[in-house]
């Protein structure tokens, strides 16, 4: 059985070769490893073409900067020509365990799950934390509730996917923030998810990521996306009212952290998305009650009042809870 292995790379030339020597040394060996070099500046186009020089199931894909999500559509595209029954979607910065894929592909077999979730290491320069789930099978409902919850990872990585689980759905290009915009559409279309004890993907954690770029762009990508998932389980009517709301106080923090990015950053970056941050006071104005729901957390609460309006003093009142929670520039996170 044909397993699809995606990698964007791009600017990664310290960590690319680990992370291709721990694809290559699976335990599953029927693989078809795209990796599509994003217009990388550094080595890492040329590092790409030797491995592939290596190992006939290497393909690589050179093509100009055009983003992550960019990348990873390209390598969909790619793993659809062929005749692979999952996706495995890799970070080349991060690595593998060596029976990863083997794991997750005898669960996904076992289980009958469309998608199959194993834990993680976070890999920080210090120290390296655990994620771990329990072993479980959800509804593809259900498993969307959990991610919303927190309880599921938003990552693409460390998962296995069926292949028709991208049949109609790509990552938005040029935005950030793409796992959380998508990982919850398929997750609540699908059959099953599982997820396994074992704790299988090392996660690199690192300043120089893309998530880790303190800037109104990144806050506002999402910000979009968290949105967008509480505009979803609207519409999907569910009978469970904790999922909207979820999604909404999700979206009130989210423009709590936009605006403290865009209250600290230069004039002319705060120009060029002064009309986006009136969309999202818009935004909150029309959905957000003045001082929140009493079932919220009081800061989430109190957020709910400057992120109505785009007045200066709102910029402060909201720098302000953030400098006291010891917090004055909010960096990404990958799980918002």
């Amino acid at each position: 059985m044909l397993i699809s292995v995606i990698v964007p790379v791009y600017q990664v030339k310290p960590y690319l070769e680990e992370c291709l020597d721990s694809i290559l040394r699976q335990t599953w060996r029927d693989l078809d490893v795209i990796l599509v070099d994003d217009g990388s500046p550094d080595a890492c186009g040329e590092i790409c073409d030797r491995f592939a020089e290596k190992d006939a199931r290497v393909r690589v894909f050179h093509t100009e900067n055009r983003g992550l999500s960019a990348a990873r559509n390209l390598g969909i595209r790619a793993a659809m020509e062929t005749d692979s029954t999952f996706l495995v979607f890799v970070d080349s910065d991060d690595w593998l365990e060596d029976d990863m894929i083997e794991r997750l592909a005898s669960a996904a077999e076992a289980t009958g799950a469309d998608v199959v979730l194993c834990g993680e290491y976070l890999e920080y320069p210090d120290k390296t934390r655990q994620y771990r789930y329990a072993a479980r099978l959800y509804s593809g409902q259900a498993a969307a509730k959990a991610l919303v919850l927190g309880m599921l990872s938003n990552h693409v990585m460390s998962k296995i996917w069926r292949k028709e689980c991208f049949e109609t759905i790509r990552f938005p290009e040029g935005r950030v923030y793409e796992d959380v915009a998508v990982v919850y559409k398929i997750f609540y279309g699908c059959t099953a998810v599982a997820t396994i004890r074992d704790i299988l993907y090392h996660y690199r954690e690192r300043e120089g990521s893309i998530v880790h770029t303190f800037s109104i762009r990144n806050r506002y990508d999402c910000w979009l996306a968290v949105k967008e998932r509480y505009d979803f389980f609207l519409a999907c009517a569910t009978d469970d009212p904790l999922l909207p709301d979820t999604c909404l106080q999700q979206c009130v923090r989210a423009a709590g952290k936009l605006w403290d990015a865009y209250h600290a950053a230069p004039r002319e970056e705060r120009e060029q998305y002064a009309a986006k941050l009136k969309e999202v006071s818009a935004f909150t104005r029309k959905n957000v009650p003045f001082f929140g729901c009493r079932n919220w957390r009081p800061a989430t609460r109190t957020l709910s009042v400057p992120t109505r309006s785009a007045s200066s003093l709102s910029f402060a009142c909201i720098s302000a809870m953030y400098a006291l929670r010891g917090r004055q520039r909010i960096h990404g996170s990958r799980r918002p």
